[in-house]
């Protein structure tokens, strides 16, 4: 049996004070459940969503914040001081790793957003459009070179005397 006194003794065990202390901490406790609930549901589901982790960490947050205030409701009628002390202490280390992990939050707002990804992605694909239309119009310009300069050495050759190439005129004889 503990020696320690329920808290509900350092509050004289007035019942408005008992139960003003009991419903608001169940509310918050719902609050922080709700919360935890919500994120976990909302990362599970989208698997897309950049930094998950960030998701996970703020609802283990908030689910660990809804033990610690279920365990104070317990603590009003039974001295669970230990639990409720390692309860906090988890809580205490949750806070500093997401605290610690917010430091780094000027690092993160440096990274493209998914939808700056998606402009560059698409302003990538418009280049490449454009560099294969200009790619084809040189090659279609190259073959109409190269058949002008077909044409044009045609043109300079004229056949001579000795030429095997025979005479379009022809002779007639009278």
């Amino acid at each position: 049996m503990s020696t320690l006194t329920p808290y509900g003794a350092c509050l004289l065990w007035k019942p408005e004070l008992i139960w003003l202390n009991a419903v608001s901490d169940a509310m918050l406790a719902g609050a922080f459940f709700t919360t935890a609930f919500v994120l976990s549901f909302f990362v599970w589901r989208r698997r897309d969503i950049m930094f998950r982790s960030v998701f996970w960490a703020f609802a283990l947050f908030a689910g660990v914040c809804g033990v610690t205030r279920l365990l104070s409701i317990l603590t009003l009628w039974v001295p669970a001081y230990h639990i409720e002390g390692l309860t906090k202490c988890l809580l205490a280390l949750i806070s500093v790793g997401i605290t610690a992990a917010l430091l780094l939050l000027p690092r993160i707002l440096v990274l493209p957003s998914r939808m700056r990804l998606q402009r560059a992605y698409a302003a990538l694909e418009e280049d490449i459009r454009q560099r294969r239309t200009a790619e084809a119009m040189v090659k279609r310009f190259q073959e109409i070179e190269a058949n002008e300069a077909q044409v044009r050495q045609a043109q300079k050759w004229k056949p001579s005397a000795n030429s095997p190439v025979v005479s379009r005129t022809t002779s007639t004889t009278f």
